[in-house]
């Protein structure tokens, strides 16, 4: 099932297949590529806060905390 990491639910996996490039500046796709969000990379929701912004995920060992907008921005596969 495809979507974006902020469908993910707390507990959930899935598979990065694609950082969205349509109106996202250049620097915000370098930081989240900077951060682990590539092609390949397994993420798992580890903690979202009251409201749904921000949200913890677990990518390439490390915890990162992102904004719901960002989360828009990479699609995944479960």
């Amino acid at each position: 099932m495809s979507g974006t990491l902020a469908d993910l639910k707390v507990g959930e996996s899935a598979t990065i297949t694609a950082l969205q490039s349509l109106n996202v500046a250049p620097a915000t796709r370098e930081r989240l590529l900077e951060m682990g969000f590539v092609e390949g990379m397994k993420v798992e929701l580890k903690y979202e806060a009251p409201g749904g912004d921000p949200m913890a995920v677990s990518v390439r060992g490390g915890l990162i905390a992102l904004r719901r907008k960002e989360a828009e921005m990479i699609e995944v596969t479960k």
